[in-house]
C-alpha cells in the first residue's frame, strides 16, 4: 500500500502492480495527476445542437400530428362500434366457454383450442341473452393419448364477469 503525495488517498497495489492513485491519477512516484481536459465546445457545436433542438420538434409535430390524422381517419360509426363490441361480446363467451370445458377434462393444462375465427367454432347468440358455443379442443385422455373432442356449450353472463354454464355435452 502507499499513500498518493497529491490527494493523500490510499492506494492498495498488494494484488496488483499499480502505479497511479485511483482518485486523482497522481504516479506512485510522485508525478502529477493528468491535466483535466476541458470539453471541447466552439460555436459550431451550439448551433448544431440548435439544429438539433429544431428537428426534435418538427419530430414531435409530426407525430402528434400522425395522431391526430390516425384518430380522425380510424373514427367509427354506431353501427361499427355495435358490430365490434357484438364481436367482443362473442369471443368472451367462446373463452369462458373454455373455461367450462377445461373443468370438465381428465387433463385441463393439456387442452389445446382452435383459434377464433375457425370453420370448426360455432357461436350463437340466443334470445335470452345467452350464447351457444360449439367447438372442439385437442387434450390428453387418462392414458396420455391425444384425443379431439367436440363440444356444445350453453352459458350466460349473469353479472359483468361472472358467467354460468347452463348445458355442456361432449359429443362422440
Amino acid at each position: 500500500m502507499w499513500v498518493c503525495r497529491h490527494c493523500g488517498s490510499e492506494v492498495e497495489d498488494k494484488f496488483t502492480d499499480v502505479t497511479t492513485c485511483w482518485k486523482c491519477g497522481a504516479g506512485k512516484d510522485g508525478s502529477p495527476p493528468p491535466a483535466a481536459k476541458a470539453p471541447n465546445v466552439d460555436q459550431g457545436t451550439i448551433a448544431r445542437s440548435g439544429q438539433q433542438m429544431t428537428a426534435g420538434c418538427g419530430c414531435l409535430l409530426f407525430i402528434v400530428l400522425a395522431i391526430v390524422v390516425g384518430l380522425a381517419i380510424n373514427h367509427q360509426s354506431p353501427e361499427e362500434r355495435q358490430a365490434k363490441g357484438a364481436r367482443d361480446q362473442a369471443l368472451d363467451a367462446y373463452f369462458m366457454a373454455q373455461e367450462f370445458v377445461k373443468a370438465n377434462l381428465k387433463t385441463p393444462a393439456t387442452a389445446k383450442f382452435p383459434l377464433y375465427p375457425n370453420p370448426g367454432i360455432g357461436i350463437i347468440r340466443q334470445d335470452d341473452g345467452g350464447w351457444l358455443i360449439s367447438g372442439y379442443v385437442d387434450s390428453q385422455n387418462a392414458f396420455g393419448a391425444l384425443i379431439r373432442t367436440k363440444f356444445i356449450c350453453a352459458i350466460k353472463e349473469e353479472t359483468e364477469g361472472k358467467w354460468r354454464l347452463q348445458t355442456l355435452r361432449f359429443l362422440e
